[in-house]
């Protein structure tokens, strides 16, 4: 099945009895990821990224701590709330220097901290088959498979690499850099300028809630989760810990969103949805909301928990144009229905190559019943272009390594 249609998951929340044949292949899939077990996420190791871009494995200092409480209470008041509710979220705006699609997307960090984990790991073995079995990539990779039905009217393209057992998914960043830059320049000034500032208001937040010895170093966190048959292992940008504990349970989630005049609109919800997809990725506990002004004030700031953003939008659910209501469970099973496609097709397309190389495209129509993802391989010149230029040779080399008998 080299196609996986959108219109899944409309069936998600269909119940089949395990006596019951079935022989549509969707309704297989969907069958077949109910009986999948999960384990929680873990932390295999984490690091700091420097202004400089040295990984330093198992260092926190870049990790930036709270300055606000995250009590009982929804609603959190600063320690220092003079300095904080009503700031100006565009202070220092004329030296943000936004990043690239290649450093948003850049898989350095990835294979530094596995070459790390495997270096140090006390059954060096059983640790390299844990990555045999795995699709290893960024969570921001993960997490756009994952919002696919609440983001049904966006183009999204992958390179997936299979390559020793391993499957590496990197989100096709040029083809979308380039097709960004002609967007933006196809926009107003003012709106583009928009654009960026509304991106800057968040790490403006970030700064004025945190707290560390240098803010210019970034902290992430090497995560892996085991599934019935494969496993997922990938990266994850923190934005703040309550404390200096490197756990994945004191891990928060930073957002802004502007103020609303209501509890909850469509627009919220969506924020509050793929903050509850990024956050159970990583088996967060917390999602913090700072709201502002049109005018780009601070006006307030919100805790909310994983738990209770579900609750909250199972009263405020979001629907598909089909009418069909969107949850954070069906997202869940949405996303265990897409790992396993791509893990079948590579597994049963897997002659004995040295490596194979897919793209995986999600083409949305005008309804999104009719839109799917494809996955083809590539057999073209590119093939090896996007071998080497998504895996450094110095893994490669170590990996042919770890691998000689």
């Amino acid at each position: 099945m080299k196609e996986l249609p959108l219109s899944l998951f409309n069936k998600l929340s269909n119940q089949y009895s395990k006596d019951e044949t079935i022989e549509d292949e969707i309704e297989k899939l969907i069958c077949s990821i109910g009986s999948l077990p999960d384990e929680k996420p873990t932390e295999l190791l984490h690091y700091t990224r420097t202004v400089t871009g040295e990984i330093k494995p198992n260092d926190k200092q870049g990790l930036k701590l709270l300055n606000i409480p995250i009590g009982k209470g929804k609603k959190l008041k600063s320690k220092t709330p003079e300095r904080i509710i009503g700031s100006d979220l565009t202070t220092g705006y004329q030296g943000f220097k936004k990043a690239s699609a290649s450093e948003i997307y850049q898989l350095d960090g990835l294979f530094t901290s596995l070459k790390y984990y495997l270096d140090n790991a006390e059954n060096k073995q059983k640790s390299y088959e844990r990555i045999q079995s795995s699709i290893m990539s960024l969570r921001r990779n993960l997490l756009m498979l994952m919002l696919i039905p609440l983001n049904h009217w966006k183009e999204y393209r992958f390179n997936v690499i299979y390559w020793k057992g391993m499957i590496i998914l990197d989100y096709d960043w040029e083809y979308f850099e380039d097709d960004i830059n002609i967007g933006m320049s196809n926009l107003s000034l003012s709106r583009r300028n928009n654009t960026e500032l509304l991106q800057y208001t968040g790490f403006k937040f970030e700064d004025l809630i945190t707290l560390a010895p240098d803010k210019s170093n970034d902290f992430y966190t090497l995560v892996s989760q085991n599934f019935d048959n494969f496993n997922t292992i990938f990266t994850a940008e923190v934005d703040a810990g309550i404390d200096d504990a490197t756990s994945l349970s004191s891990y928060v989630e930073l957002k802004t969103h502007s103020q609303t005049k209501s509890q909850i609109d469509f627009k919220l919800s969506s924020k509050l949805m793929s903050s509850w997809c990024q956050t159970k990725l990583v088996d967060g506990k917390h999602v913090i909301i700072g709201f502002r002004s049109k005018s780009y004030n601070l006006t307030s700031i919100k805790k909310y928990q994983t738990n209770e953003i579900s609750n909250l939008l199972n009263l405020h659910p979001l629907k598909l144009a089909d009418n069909s209501t969107i949850t954070c469970k069906k997202l869940v099973r949405w996303y265990k229905c897409v790992l396993k496609w791509i893990i079948d097709l590579i597994r049963e397309d897997s002659e004995v190559e040295n490596y194979k190389v897919y793209k995986i495209h999600y083409s949305p129509k005008n309804c999104p019943a009719d839109s799917s993802l494809f996955l083809e391989p590539i057999n073209d010149e590119t093939r090896s272009d996007i071998f080497n230029q998504t895996i450094p040779q110095w893994f490669q080399e170590y990996i042919n390594v770890c691998t000689e008998p």
